[in-house]
C-alpha cells in the first residue's frame, strides 16, 4: 500500500495529482506486458503435460484508491507506463 503524504503539513493528501499517481520504480515492472526475455520451460514434474513461464513479476494489475474533491473514494487502475 502506498499513501501520499503532503511534505509541508505531514498529512495524507486528499486529492490525487499526476505527481502522486506515478508508480514507484519498484512497481514499474509489475505493469509491464512485455514478453521479451520470457522463456517457456517444459514441466519438470510431468514431461509432455505442460509448459511453465516465469513472468518475472510482470502482467500485474494493481489498484489505486484516491479521494476526489467531493470526498468520494475512487478506485482505479493506474495508467500504464511504457
Amino acid at each position: 500500500m502506498t499513501i501520499s503524504i503532503d511534505p509541508d503539513v505531514g498529512e495524507m493528501q486528499s486529492e490525487a495529482t499526476d505527481m502522486n499517481l506515478r508508480l514507484p520504480a519498484s512497481m514499474s515492472n509489475a505493469m509491464s506486458t512485455s514478453f521479451q526475455g520470457l522463456q517457456e520451460v517444459y514441466s519438470p514434474d510431468d514431461p509432455g503435460k505442460g509448459v511453465q513461464v516465469n513472468l518475472q513479476g510482470r502482467f500485474q494489475s494493481p489498484l489505486m484508491a484516491t479521494r476526489n474533491a467531493a470526498g468520494q473514494i475512487v478506485i482505479q487502475h493506474p495508467p500504464a507506463h511504457p
